[in-house]
């Protein structure tokens, strides 16, 4: 083959998911003439194969070929933002902009940079002109999704929002989607408890249009789902034939949540009696107050994304004792994955969803980031802090102290990226305000 065979084999080889052979291919070409282009695709090929230094001193070669190639540059400021290096990002993306203002995926990283550094106007502008530029580009119309409900409109937001589905391959299911009349609805989780612990506000309403509705329930949601009576449950998906629609968990938020001023805050998770008794033995005598405070969410290092969202969610054990710090109260430890210096901690006790529930009703605060536990918390009507990343998500517009979801919660939010500082000394003044006798 020619080098241009050769590359258009790399490129198809990388769109295939055959990253290392890509990498090969390329180095063949590599190996015969030098151009950018293909150092980038290259460069992303380690990239996808998880060597990330590799690949960026590979980008650095191709501009070193090439100092304007705007594909390498975009390609390094979308790492960059990966890294949380949003200065190199930025300074990357803008370069590339310069050069070439209506270059479709330079202004798709920049509205996914904006969108992760808390500038949410400016990135809905940059993801409405990425779809200009290629509105048929699947996670262009995911941002452009997340860049209208980001900014509260819900409305324009969840018509785009099923292209979640192709960015995250999701699998064909074989029946019809469900929009209203009699039938029998299977549902299912696509993203974390903690979305569908929102959604299932949502449940009985499939009932009232008709519908008998099955939530397939992982094995940590089984019990709390069962014992809420919200819709059936179903451990697992093997027995679709007696199904005549399909949702995914995110769709009812699609079906009901498009007017956030409609939705209800009202409790809607309930507990096993037995178990929330179980729960305050465990706890002792009630001469302090109990706050429950979870301060990290799960690491998830196997998935680089999701990583990087828990850096910036989640507090060190120094902050988080740094919060407890005067407060005289019996401090319960609710972080699965770390422990609590001075706290109550139950650890694996807690077996599922429905424990922790039963826990949270025997506490008199919960204290929390950004996990399914403000979910579970929220839905069960346990007064409930919680301490939100600067570039917070979009289920907690309008980014206020009150929002739409859940009533005895409060909210509060980094004044800049990455700085607890403030955030932990509000938290920790209003706690000792409530408890002050």
């Amino acid at each position: 083959m020619s080098p241009d065979e050769q590359f258009d084999e790399a490129k198809r080889l990388f769109d295939a998911e055959q990253w290392q052979e890509s990498a090969i291919m390329c180095n063949k070409v590599l190996a015969q003439v030098e151009h950018p282009l293909v150092i980038n695709l290259l460069g992303m090929s380690l990239m996808k194969l998880g060597k990330r230094d590799f690949a960026e001193r590979v980008l650095y070669e191709g501009l070193a070929l090439d100092a304007k190639c705007v594909p390498i540059m975009a390609n390094l400021g979308n790492m960059y933002r990966e890294d949380l290096r949003t200065k190199q990002a930025r300074d990357f993306l803008e370069a590339a902009l310069r050069l070439q203002p209506d270059n479709h995926q330079v202004n798709h990283n920049m509205a996914v940079l904006c969108l992760e550094t808390g500038r949410f106007e400016e990135g809905l502008r940059y993801a409405e002109k990425a779809m200009k530029l290629n509105g048929e580009h699947q996670a262009t119309r995911h941002t452009y999704a997340l860049a209208c409900l980001q900014n509260g409109d819900y409305e324009r937001g969840c018509e785009h929002y099923a292209a979640r589905n192709e960015v995250f391959l999701r699998d064909k299911v074989p029946l019809p989607a469900y929009e209203g009349g009699k039938a029998n609805v299977i549902i299912r989780q696509e993203q974390g408890f903690g979305d569908t612990l929102m959604v299932s506000r949502w449940l009985p309403k499939l009932r009232e249009m008709g519908a008998d509705v099955t939530l397939v329930a992982p094995t940590p949601l089984y019990k709390l789902m069962e014992d809420s009576g919200l819709c059936d449950v179903l451990r697992d998906e093997n027995d679709l034939e007696r199904f005549t629609h399909h949702l995914w968990t995110m769709d009812l938020m699609c079906m009901f949540g498009r007017d956030w001023s409609q939705i209800s805050s009202e409790p809607y998770f309930r507990t096993d009696p037995q178990l929330v008794e179980k729960w305050d033995k465990m706890l002792g005598s009630r001469d302090k107050p109990r706050i429950g405070f979870c301060y990290s969410g799960k690491s998830r290092a196997e998935d680089f994304h999701a990583f990087i969202i828990d850096k910036r969610r989640s507090l060190t054990v120094s902050e988080a004792h740094s919060l407890m710090h005067g407060i005289d109260a019996q401090w319960v430890n609710l972080t699965r994955e770390t422990g609590l210096p001075n706290s109550t901690d139950f650890s694996a006790q807690v077996g599922d969803f429905s424990d922790m529930a039963a826990l949270l009703e025997n506490l008199d605060l919960v204290v929390t980031v950004d996990t399914a536990l403000c979910h579970l918390a929220g839905g069960l009507g346990v007064p409930s802090m919680v301490m939100h990343r600067y570039d917070t998500c979009w289920r907690w517009w309008p980014y206020t102290e009150a929002t739409p979801l859940y009533e005895n919660m409060t909210h509060y939010y980094q004044t800049e990226p990455f700085n607890w500082v403030d955030t932990i000394e509000e938290v920790r003044n209003v706690i000792q305000a409530k408890f002050d006798h």
